[in-house]
């Protein structure tokens, strides 16, 4: 999962990086209004995303699955 949010964070670095190399030649690839609509989409998800992952991992957690700390130095599955 964090080779997944790497990636998809470096993508997104790399892209505005590049957007803003091509501002500073003056190239419009994106129009600037359409760019800025686009992080705020991208900000809404990200943020959507982030609660949505804090509630399923709060209130359905099962807290029977998991491991056994009392069985030992080796992770043990519990019963």
């Amino acid at each position: 999962m964090k080779f997944i949010i790497g990636f998809l964070a470096m993508l997104i670095v790399l892209a505005l990086l590049t957007y803003v190399v091509l501002r500073i030649w003056d190239i419009d690839v994106i129009a600037p209004e359409h760019m800025s609509k686009s992080l705020k989409t991208l900000g809404v998800l990200a943020i959507g995303s982030t609660v949505l992952t804090m509630i399923i991992a709060f209130f359905f957690r099962n807290d029977k699955k998991g491991y056994d700390r009392a069985r030992g130095s080796v992770a043990q599955p519990k019963h």
